[in-house]
């Protein structure tokens, strides 16, 4: 009764017919590939079938009313299929700074407020201006002239095809050879929508009422749809290359079967200074024959990775390979991506780290792993006899406390220099860890072991340190047959040494004070009389007070070394003429606690580092380090504060003219409980008097 049949029924139902197979092979073909991506094309398709269903229906039905409301309902395809147009071009090309919320929401503008506008015709008439029923061929048809709004949804319909259908081809143009056939087709898909829109807007009508735009972009989306999913156009090249290869730092190949190569990225033509357009489409053996073997071989060897080298000046740059199968949705194999990637840098820092695992980085001597590795590996018959030497610098800490870890680390330089120059080219010299040393020498005997060491301790008195002497203890030992363990070999040598430290500990340590004086002589205006002439003062002071005789040799020791410190202190400031400023005088009133460091560390004068500590410290607790008082300065100290300020008052000074004896004793009187003890000031200018 609301039916009739028209002659476009037919290939209409088939077309529709076919839209829906198209939209359920699409989407069932992402299921089984297990895929969640997009389906707009799905959209395009079902927007183009709201469409021809809606033209279709105003075709079958009878009544006024209904014909027009099918045509409304055609207006909803039009704007389904102007903004998932759109929308599936910014998508598929990868454009991504356009496919924001931003931008959809724009695209969506006009066909909303043209789907209001065919609302409310009614009111305003700007999308059907007049509609009336017609006859065509004895068919019942709705005849009608339309608005400016009617105009503006075909027009931005065109539009949006128009400016996806661009961006589509300038990707597909831009894809190599494999896929140009594949760049027609859609071509030709895109051009049968353009063509019945612009015979539209021409007023051209070959088929009267029936509206060839539905049809034609319905089989333009089935087109388009079959050749998206069955051959993935672009999945390969430029897509990958679009999202991910063209914004990588690692140069990219494209490559299909035959291994022709199909696409690089930006940063291949950087790494192999080649233009795109010098390459695409040719073999890649003729190209770039080392990376094609190379990939060959990896293929052989049935691995995807590996590294190849590549010359420049003097430069060799290292690179990894990766190789990578491409399979179609079909399990087909249609090509390999290789990946470049630069492992220069890494491959340096794996040196380095090598370099440090097996080197100390210090004195450029073999590490302590590296020897261990060695001596594992030369511990056979074949390299016996097998002798080691351990050697132990002496004093290291004391040159460490004194002069701070710079100069230690000279020092253990200059040790380092010093066994390298004594020893065979092929001796495994390592630095054991602190100031011990160990040589690993094969093939050689113990008389041979002994000149070695011999040559050691002579070139350490030979090659001496600008501030201090080298000394080392050394031992050593030998395996002379297999049965012994060159553990118990190592032990013996390390047993050797420490005696030979112990025995000479004492003569070492004397040695490097001896020398540290003199340092001290040679830097500052202390002289070897000024200490003298204080150890005299101090002990007369001592025996006037009836100190006990031990207490006295720490009052000498004291008097000669109190200033010991001063040997650390920088020239400028030890020498300088004129007054401190108060920088330079914090850096001089360290020298006290330099000097306890430097006791402390020697045996021989570790009584006196205390009185060292503290001969600066005050009588009312206004001195330095510790601002002590009273009788909490050792003796010793308070003694050598008295006999240390007169001496330097009465003697020649660069800086400072010296005094009577008589104006030096009345400045210590003025000081007596400020600066110095009372009792012993009294004590003292008795001394001077008599």
């Amino acid at each position: 009764m609301f039916l009739q049949s028209s002659p476009y029924s037919i290939p209409l139902v088939i077309i529709i017919f076919f839209s829906i197979i198209t939209i359920c092979y699409i989407n069932l073909l992402d299921i089984f590939r297990k895929e969640s991506r997009s389906t707009i094309e799905s959209f395009i398709i079902i927007g183009s079938m709201i469409w021809m269903l809606g033209n279709l229906l105003e075709l079958e039905v009878v009544g006024y009313q209904l014909k027009l409301l099918c045509s409304k309902v055609q207006y909803i395809g039009i704007a389904a299929v102007s903004i998932s147009w759109l929308t599936f071009s910014f998508q598929y090309t990868s454009i991504k700074k356009w496919q924001t919320k931003r931008n959809i929401t724009l695209i969506c503008i006009i066909p909303v407020i043209v789907l209001i506008l065919v609302f409310t015709n009614e009111f305003h008439g700007l999308i059907i201006k007049e509609a009336s029923l017609g006859n065509f061929m004895g068919f019942s048809v709705l005849n009608k002239v339309f608005g400016v709004g009617h105009w503006v949804a075909i027009i931005y319909l065109l539009f949006s095809i128009l400016i996806g259908s661009v961006l589509i081809i300038q990707m597909l143009i831009s894809t190599n050879y494999t896929y140009k056939w594949q760049a027609w087709v859609f071509l030709f898909a895109l051009t049968v929508p353009l063509s019945t829109i612009m015979l539209y807007l021409l007023d051209i009508e070959p088929f009267p009422h029936l509206e060839l735009m539905p049809v034609s972009i319905g089989l333009g989306g089935i087109i388009t749809a079959i050749i998206l999913s069955r051959s993935k156009i672009g999945e390969i090249v430029p897509i990958a290359c679009n999202n991910v290869v063209g914004s990588i730092n690692d140069g990219v190949i494209v490559l299909d079967s035959q291994n022709n190569i199909l696409d690089i990225n930006s940063s291949f033509q950087r790494i192999f200074n080649k233009h795109i357009k010098e390459i695409i489409g040719k073999p890649l053996e003729k190209v770039f024959p080392y990376l094609s073997s190379k990939t060959e071989e990896l293929r052989s060897r049935n691995i995807s990775n590996g590294c190849f080298y590549i010359y420049r000046e003097d430069k060799k740059d290292i690179y990894d390979i990766n190789v990578s199968n491409i399979f179609n949705w079909q399990g087909m194999h249609v090509g390999k991506v290789v990946l470049v990637h630069d492992i220069t840098e890494l491959e340096k820092t794996k040196e380095e780290i090598k370099y440090l695992s097996f080197y100390d980085k210090l004195t450029g001597l073999h590490s302590r792993a590296y020897f261990e590795v060695e001596l594992n590996r030369l511990d056979t018959s074949r390299q016996a006899p097998i002798s080691i030497i351990t050697g132990d610098v002496n004093g290291l800490k004391l040159v460490n406390n004194t002069f701070g870890y710079t100069e230690g680390d000279k020092l253990l330089i200059k040790v380092a220099e010093l066994l390298k120059k004594s020893c065979r080219s092929e001796d495994i010299i390592a630095r054991w860890g602190g100031g011990g040393f160990i040589i690993l020498l094969t093939k050689t005997s113990h008389d041979d072991s002994y000149e070695i060491v011999k040559r050691i301790e002579k070139n350490c008195k030979e090659m001496g340190n600008p501030k201090v002497s080298i000394s080392m203890s050394i031992g050593f030992s030998t395996k002379d047959r297999n049965s012994k363990d060159i553990v118990v070999v190592m032990k013996e040598a390390e047993e050797r040494m420490m005696r030979r430290k112990l025995l000479n500990g004492k003569s070492i340590y004397s040695s490097m004070i001896s020398s540290l004086r003199r340092t001290l002589w040679e830097k500052s205006y202390e002289t070897e009389q000024h200490g003298e002439r204080i150890k005299k003062l101090s002990l007369k002071l001592g025996n006037s007070i009836s100190l006990p005789a031990n207490k006295l040799d720490e009052l000498e020791l004291l008097a000669t070394l109190h200033d010991i410190g001063k040997v650390a202190i920088p020239d400028e400031i030890l020498t300088k003429e004129g007054a401190l400023n108060e920088e330079e005088w914090k850096i001089m009133r360290n020298h006290s606690e330099i000097g306890y460091h430097i006791a402390s560390t020697s045996p021989q004068i570790s009584s006196i580092a205390k009185g060292i500590l503290f001969h600066h410290e005050w009588w009312n607790g206004q001195g330095y380090p510790q601002g002590l008082k009273e009788e909490k300065i050792p003796i010793i100290s308070r003694i050598v504060a008295i006999t240390d300020a007169y001496d330097a008052m009465t003697n020649h000074r660069p800086y400072k003219k010296p005094i009577s004896k008589r104006e030096a004793i009345e400045e210590i009187k003025r000081n007596a409980g400020v600066q110095f003890d009372p009792a012993l000031v009294e004590k003292f200018v008795l001394l001077c008097s008599s």
